[in-house]
């Protein structure tokens, strides 16, 4: 019993028999497919866990842009047609033709006003001129009160017009004068072959030396008054040598 015991345990494959190898193959390809079975399940897991990721972070990011987008267009479109057909209403030109005519109005009665005060502003303005014009003649006038003009007395290249004037009024009128009462003397005009006459601005102190004296000369004595004619104003006394 032992020997055969042993001769079948020491048997090779090829004894087993066909049946038995088609089982054992079977079984083989089967666990073999289980385990691809496996593999392939775990890389189906992996991509639908990448496309959940990225279908998330579309809808987080780039859905609410577009649906905002398409909002504003929507809404856009909308608002510009509801407002064309406000502007093209009856209703939007009358109340536009009102404003126009009210802010017409306003406009009007504003440049009335501003030409009001214009004017009011104009007269003051030419009064006022007016009022310095008047004083400034008056002073100029009162100033030339003291001025005499004498014509005729030769010119020299180098003269002293102070020392003529005393010397002309001494002997020729016979009216005795110094330096301190003349204030200034010079000839006037641009300097020709005709001699210039020379006119002297006697000191206030000085003035009735006009009234009292060049007034009852036998001289040929003038009153120019450059303000207007037809003054009775005694100005600026002029002799004639």
């Amino acid at each position: 019993m032992r020997m055969m015991l042993m001769r079948r345990t020491n048997q090779k494959s090829e004894d087993v028999p066909k049946g038995m190898r088609a089982v054992v193959k079977k079984r083989r390809v089967m666990t073999a497919m289980r385990r691809n079975a496996t593999e392939e399940g775990e890389n189906l897991n992996n991509i639908w866990e990448k496309f959940e990721l990225k279908l998330n972070d579309w809808v987080t990011t780039t859905l609410p842009t577009i649906v905002s987008e398409v909002i504003k267009s929507i809404a856009g479109e909308a608002v510009k047609k509801h407002i064309d057909e406000y502007v093209s209403s009856t209703e939007f030109k009358k109340s536009l033709g009102e404003s126009i005519d009210f802010d017409s109005q306003q406009l009007r009665d504003e440049i009335k006003s501003i030409n009001t005060e214009l004017k009011t502003g104009l007269m003051e303005l030419k009064n006022e001129v007016n009022m310095l014009k008047n004083e400034n003649d008056n002073l100029e006038q009162y100033t030339r009160r003291c001025n005499i003009r004498i014509y005729g007395i030769p010119e020299a290249p180098t003269e002293s017009t102070d020392d003529i004037v005393i010397s002309f009024l001494q002997k020729e009128l016979g009216v005795t004068i110094s330096e301190v009462d003349i204030s200034r003397s010079h000839r006037v005009g641009k300097k020709t072959n005709i001699a210039r006459p020379i006119i002297i601005r006697f000191t206030k102190q000085s003035y009735d030396i006009e009234e009292t004296t060049l007034t009852k000369t036998e001289w040929s004595v003038s009153i120019q008054d450059s303000r207007r004619p037809y003054t009775d104003k005694k100005t600026t006394f002029e002799i004639f040598t």
